[in-house]
């Protein structure tokens, strides 16, 4: 509200909702306030490359409801049906919604080196059903990407050289 008045048009004022949590929350404050989605801004799209790597993991096929739920190894290729406020430490995401290119799951994975994906009929891909659960080495390029079943020592030379060698210990200074 105080960015709309502020606003030079403020009928045409529309607040831009990248998720399907921030579509509810703003459906509970007030159904008539005018928005648009990701859906909205990337219509006609179907594939959306985020972050452009390579990795070797777990493909795991995990609903968004049961995120929280479901352990997540730091060996995982996550395939989600829709968009997570936060992800573990993963292989890659593959979601089913497009995102904001400073989305919270795209700069985690940016962070952490880590391919992430949208394609919006990945979670009905007879591909995907069929490599669920077996190592896969995950490109992702500008234009498209790869999901293909891998052998163990590509993946394990592969997590030598990118995940970390030793644990860091904090301490607390209470």
């Amino acid at each position: 509200e105080a960015v709309k008045s502020l606003f030079f048009t403020k009928d045409n004022f529309h607040l831009f909702l990248s998720s399907s949590t921030h579509i509810s929350a703003i459906k509970k404050i007030d159904s008539s306030y005018k928005y648009v989605d990701a859906e909205f801004i990337y219509k006609d799209l179907k594939y959306q490359a985020l972050n452009t790597k390579e990795s070797y993991g777990y493909l795991k096929k995990v609903d968004i409801k049961d995120l929280k739920t479901t352990y997540i190894s730091p060996y995982d290729i996550l395939l989600i049906n829709g968009t997570p406020n936060d992800v573990p430490l993963c292989q890659g995401i593959i979601t089913t919604d497009f995102q904001p290119p400073l989305s919270h799951i795209n700069i985690l994975s940016h962070n952490r080196g880590t391919p992430i994906m949208a394609l919006k009929t990945a979670w009905q891909n007879p591909l995907f059903d069929k490599l669920n659960g077996k190592l896969v080495r995950f490109t992702v390029l500008t234009n498209s990407f790869s999901v293909k079943e891998s052998k163990i020592r590509p993946a394990k030379k592969f997590w030598n050289k990118s995940l970390p060698s030793k644990t860091i210990s904090l301490s607390a200074n209470f």
